[in-house]
């Protein structure tokens, strides 16, 4: 027996003798080994650079985290150099809105006015020519009646209705519109003098208005959009420009309300309606809006504008341990914070940078140590590995990002998505590990948060907690997201109460909470990822396969009971033995649900299932052996077309190892010996195909079937021949090297050993027995000398 773990030698092998041979040094193991080191070692380097990247290096942190409208728990604080203060972005958003709305626009004067005097003087001759060509077939129309009948046939009803529609023809093409009211108003005044000179002399007053309101100031913009009291009047010509308040200039539709006012005055006798309507359309604009012009002195004005309001002078006070940061203060601290990052050199940039690598280095040693001494079975392959780094790095990328985007506040980060998927995956010490970590690494990258730091904490313990007894995956969805959200609302609720933060700060964090927890739902898809890229069977895959409702376990019991039986109680052994050393029971006990599964193909060959005779009375021995050993072939056939995880595919071939089938081997010599053909037997062609077991789950299931069939059999009558068969039975495939490539050590095999038992001294306990059931157990234990004497 060994005292050291036990593993496959590079100079001797176990053959299928039991015998131990030299061999050539293998080259296949070293090759494999080199592959992973360098696989596991380029996912350390990628996971160590991806995690310092994270890391803030253009921001330099001047002053320590503090809360506004609470107090200030530091030092006091002194100003080391002589610094501005900043106004805040409100107080500059105040001071160019108020610059805009005073900063008059700019309007090109026309250096041309007698121009526009003469074409307005030419727009009124002909409005006053149309007015007296429609007063003129107003005052006669039984003329113009005549003239359309002559051309109609006197035909009066025709002649009556083309009358009215010259007259509406003739006043549609007018550039003002009179209704029929205000015409019959304009015809009563004027009477019969409805010639020109007439309407130039009853009309001199309106004419007159124009002329003087076309030489004032109007604006090619309507006044109300102008949103300035006071307009820029620019005259190129004359290189001058004035300022002028907007009430002084006009706009077209202004200046002809002014002109008709004056011109009102001296015309009462005509409405202001209809004065309205043949001056409206004339004006034409004489200071035209530049928008270059404008948008420039727009510019010069808000670049005059000071981002600072007085100053704090080297030595003096900023703030006091125990004063409330009040936003006067909080654009005192901001201000000095500016003022010293720029001050900031590159040497102290890089200390600073430095600094922050050496902690983060610090920290995620710290996991790699632990995996590296306490879990060799997670850091020694690459495949168990990777899942740890991966969802380590992308949560510290992710908590980056959100550092840069304003828009993304940390607290929607789902950082508990790593402890929750590595506590699946493995335990929950690594989860638990995994969150400090990661809250230490992340709560850097916010800038050394508490508050980051202890919220983290407490959301990512939640949420291992919640799937630590999780017994399907429908319950994730209803309690994992709850957990993690409970462990926020506690930090960040018991801060807001115990800091008296206002009301709408705490409320300002219910959404990012909230979706925080349902992004939690996200680390479903990312442990399926990794349970089937990686090839990771987790306890939660096994819960699910160790009911007995499971198609191959239904046809197990129904096609062989006997098996199906010998299955559970093997499990049992086998779960309880994993326990006591430490190795993983859920394993062991799907396991042992699973393994014997190819012998549903056949099941009357194994004893335990046979009711009536045994088969192999019939079969010679090499027949035998070959259904027997076939069961283990036909069993990883079954599970594999099952989707059975690998870890119980190789338990399932490693059962029996490469051990002797012996009652068939046996029961070969006896007919060779009778029939005088000694040494025509081989030992190797009775032993199963292997391989080996080369983890302690395999090799516990292995001890366990071996014991439970022999113990069942054979029945020991009290507890001391119990432990002597149990002791007997681990010895055999001991000394036929079956375990010399498990690592479980010698302790290890005593704890099982004593394991098997504790829990066979509950199954066999002494009782009564019959004269008949002694003589049985007596004929039973005589016909069973070994582990494998019988065909099961």
């Amino acid at each position: 027996m060994r005292n050291e773990p036990t593993m496959a030698s590079s100079t001797t092998s176990q053959d299928k003798k039991g015998q131990k041979t030299p061999v050539a040094p293998q080259t296949e193991a070293p090759k494999r080994i080199q592959t992973e080191t360098v696989l596991k070692w380029t996912g350390l380097v990628a996971f160590a650079v991806i995690v310092l990247a994270s890391l803030p290096g253009n921001t330099f942190r001047i002053l320590p985290e503090y809360n506004l409208l609470e107090p200030w728990r530091h030092d006091d604080l002194t100003a080391d150099l002589t610094f501005p203060i900043l106004k805040s972005a409100q107080e500059i958003e105040t001071e160019e809105s108020l610059t805009r709305r005073q900063t008059p626009p700019v309007f090109i004067q026309n250096t041309e006015p007698e121009l526009l005097r003469d074409e307005l003087e030419g727009r009124w001759m002909e409005r006053l020519s149309a007015i007296e060509q429609v007063l003129e077939q107003r005052a006669n129309p039984e003329d113009n009646r005549s003239s359309v009948q002559a051309q109609d046939g006197d035909q009066s009803e025709n002649a009556e209705q083309a009358q009215a529609a010259l007259d509406e023809q003739a006043q549609a093409s007018l550039p003002f519109n009179l209704d029929e009211s205000q015409w019959a108003e304009l015809q009563q005044t004027l009477g019969t003098q409805a010639s020109l000179p007439a309407l130039q002399r009853t009309l001199a007053p309106l004419e007159q208005a124009l002329m003087k309101a076309q030489t004032a100031i109007i604006l090619d913009r309507e006044l109300p959009q102008i949103e300035t009291l006071e307009v820029m009047i620019r005259n190129t010509a004359q290189r001058t420009e004035r300022t002028l308040n907007k009430s002084v200039a006009n706009d077209t539709q202004t200046a002809t309300i002014q002109a008709v006012a004056v011109a009102h005055e001296s015309l009462p006798t005509i409405p202001r309606a209809t004065l309205n309507a043949l001056a409206d359309g004339l004006f034409q604009p004489t200071a035209f809006y530049s928008d270059a012009e404008s948008q420039q002195r727009l510019d010069n004005a808000l670049s005059k504008l000071s981002n600072t309001k007085g100053a704090i002078a080297q030595g003096q006070i900023i703030i006091r341990r125990g004063d409330i940061v009040t936003e006067e203060r909080a654009a005192h601290l901001e201000s000095y914070v500016a003022a010293r990052s720029a001050e900031v050199t590159q040497i102290e940039r890089w200390t600073r940078m430095a600094g922050e690598m050496i902690l983060v280095i610090g920290i995620n040693l710290i996991l790699m140590v632990y995996l590296r001494l306490y879990r060799p079975d997670i850091f020694g392959q690459w495949r168990t590995l990777y899942p740890v780094l991966i969802v380590l790095a992308l949560m510290t990328a992710i908590t980056r990002v959100s550092y840069s985007v304003d828009s993304f506040q940390a607290e929607m980060v789902p950082l508990a998505i790593a402890p929750i998927v590595l506590t699946i995956l493995f335990d929950q010490r690594l989860g638990m590990l995994a969150i400090l970590t990661l809250a230490s690494t992340t709560a850097l990258i916010q800038d050394s948060s508490y508050e980051f730091y202890l919220a983290t904490m407490m959301a990512g313990s939640a949420g291992v907690f919640s799937v630590k007894q999780i017994q399907k995956r429908t319950h994730f969805f209803f309690t994992t997201p709850a957990a993690v959200l409970g462990g926020y609302v506690l930090v960040y609720g018991g801060l807001a109460i115990s800091q008296l933060q206002p009301l709408d700060v705490a409320v300002g964090r219910v959404i990012p909470l909230l979706i925080n927890a349902a992004l939690i739902l996200f680390a479903w898809p990312l442990l399926l990822l990794f349970e089937k890229g990686f090839s990771i069977t987790t306890d939660l895959a096994l819960q699910e396969l160790s009911d007995t409702n499971h198609p191959l376990m239904k046809k197990l019991m129904n096609e062989a009971p006997g098996t199906f039986h010998h299955s559970l109680q093997v499990s049992n052994l086998a779960e309880n033995a994993a326990n006591a050393i430490g190795a993983n029971g859920m394993l062991c006990r799907v396991g042992g649900y699973f393994h014997d599964i190819g012998k549903t193909d056949r099941p009357q060959f194994f004893v335990e299932n046979q009711t009536e005779g045994n088969r192999h009375d019939v079969l010679n021995p090499i027949m035998s052996q070959k259904i027997i050993r076939e069961h283990v072939s036909k069993g990883v056939e079954m599970g594999r077309e099952a989707g059975l995880p690998t870890p119980i595919l190789d338990i399932i071939q490693t059962h029996h190892g490469t051990s002797l089938i012996r009652f068939f081997f046996d029961k070969a010599q006896k007919t060779t010996d009778r029939e005088k053909e000694v040494g025509a037997i081989e030992e190797e062609d009775y032993r199963y195909d292997g391989p080996l077991p080369t983890t302690k789950e395999e090799g516990i299931l292995m001890l366990a079937d071996g014991v439970e069939a022999a113990s069942r059999a054979v029945k020991p009558a009290d507890e001391k021949k119990l432990d002597a068969l149990i002791g007997q039975l681990i010895e055999i495939p001991l000394e036929d090297g079956q375990l010399d490539q498990c690592p479980l050590t010698i302790p290890e095999i005593n704890a099982v050993r004593e394991s098997f038992f504790k829990t066979l001294k509950g199954v066999y306990h002494q009782r009564i027995e019959y004269p008949e059931e002694k003589e049985k157990a007596s004929s039973e234990a005589n016909s069973v000398p070994s582990q494998n004497s019988n065909p099961s």
